[in-house]
């Protein structure tokens, strides 16, 4: 299944609470880091190789594996040349896609959303600590410490949402609408945009 276009000038997200009810989120289900078009290089790999500033090295011959690069780590606000020190981030993350309409998902369709490219916004090369301590929450528990960075994050937070036809709930758009109005910042406290913790991409 195709991803809905977001050829338009107003997204219309549906606004709703995490249902009750739902299955329990298992990472698992959510098969990443797969190689689609048979070069022996999976996902991660891709985007490593697409967003380093220079052209990358390879750990052998076979050119599998990204061994260094030059990335531009916008939430240390540095450069960063070892991969290792480097998470692909899913912007909107596997848990908090499960818990937003994704758990009704399909095999197929999780493997496609866990390994989607052609959004430049849904898999970012970010580094291992920012990554962490995201985890799965939403722009309304959680964003980049550079503000300057808040407006760009909220809105492709809900582009994304908006392409896969993930729910948002209301105090996540209301918390997304400050962070794109005002630069405000994540409000504190608990629950909202299906954010928990746990989930690190």
């Amino acid at each position: 299944m195709t991803p809905t276009s977001t050829a338009t000038t107003t997204l219309v997200i549906t606004v709703a609470a995490i249902p009750e009810g739902i299955p329990e989120y298992k990472r698992s289900e959510w098969k990443h880091w797969v190689n689609d078009d048979g070069d022996c290089q999976d996902a991660r790999q891709e985007v490593l190789i697409e967003e380093s500033l220079e052209p990358v090295t390879y750990e052998d011959d076979r050119r599998c594996r990204v061994e260094a690069g030059r990335w531009w780590a916008p939430y240390l606000g540095h450069h960063l040349e070892n991969p290792r020190h480097i998470d692909v981030d899913h912007h909107v993350p596997l848990k908090n896609a499960h818990l937003s309409g994704g758990w009704a998902w399909d095999s197929e369709r999780k493997e496609e959303y866990a390994n989607y490219l052609e959004d430049p916004a849904h898999l970012v090369a970010i580094s291992s600590r920012h990554n962490r301590s995201k985890g799965a929450r939403g722009p309304e528990e959680w964003a980049p410490p550079d503000n300057d960075l808040w407006c760009r994050y909220a809105t492709d937070w809900t582009e994304v949402k908006f392409r896969w036809l993930l729910t948002m709930t209301p105090r996540g758009v209301g918390n997304r609408d400050g962070h794109a109005r005002d630069m405000r910042g994540p409000a504190n406290g608990g629950g909202g945009d299906a954010g928990q913790h746990g989930d690190s991409t």
